[in-house]
């Protein structure tokens, strides 16, 4: 069991970049030599979008999309979570999720409910939202 767990809370969609600083630290969190830290990354209202295979953000917004970030927390085997609610609102499905598959990462993002999204936030030490 890690010494400290540190929630991201992402919040906004890739065109503002904030979901590949939040995903940055996260795996930065991975480094720490002094104690066991445990991230956990979670997608909720428009961050939901950035868990989506496929998407083009170079070509259309100059912009990195948050996708191989992702599949390096799977690899990492940080637990990435996604808000069913919201996946429901913008017509999301569990199979247009990104995945590490490629690597034979069996990890996926896994949907769970705001609720859940909120244990998880109030029982870590640390929460940061993007």
């Amino acid at each position: 069991m890690a010494d400290k767990r540190v929630f991201f809370l992402v919040r906004k969609t890739f065109k503002e970049e904030v979901p590949n600083t939040a995903i940055d630290h996260a795996l930065g969190c991975l480094t720490v030599m002094e104690f066991e830290v445990e991230p956990i990354v979670a997608f909720v209202e428009a961050g939901v979008l950035n868990c989506l295979r496929g998407q083009d953000g170079m070509g259309t917004y100059g912009i990195e999309t948050p996708e191989d970030r992702i599949k390096m927390l799977l690899m990492s085997e940080v637990k990435v979570l996604a808000c069913k609610e919201d996946m429901e609102r913008y017509g999301i499905t569990e199979d247009m999720f990104t995945d590490a598959k490629e690597f034979d990462i069996e990890e996926t993002i896994q949907p769970v409910s705001f609720e859940e999204i909120k244990k998880s936030m109030e029982s870590s030490d640390m929460v940061m939202v993007f």
